[in-house]
């Protein structure tokens, strides 16, 4: 069950990223804070079972939380062109 909740921590954290540059770079705070609390939050889990796969030498943990970060980039740059999501100019 670890695998599933860190594979879809680790895609949320990178949409969520995407996600708070983009607000913070168009100055809308009240999407900024609430994005970055988000955020925040999906980073210290996913940090927590990142560190105890870690230590505990987990490497099926270690390898979902790379390739599922990776797909989590994927996505969320895929989710920036599906959205329009471009910087003011």
């Amino acid at each position: 069950m670890n695998y599933v909740i860190l594979a879809v921590i680790q895609m949320l954290f990178n949409t969520l990223k995407i996600l708070e540059i983009k607000y913070s770079y168009d100055r809308d705070m009240k999407k900024t804070m609430l994005t970055g609390f988000a955020l925040t939050i999906v980073w210290l889990f996913s940090t927590a079972l990142g560190v105890s796969a870690v230590i505990e030498m987990d490497y099926y943990m270690m390898g979902v939380y790379i390739v599922f970060s990776m797909l989590g980039k994927y996505i969320a740059l895929k989710l920036q062109d599906y959205l329009h999501i471009r910087p003011k100019k």
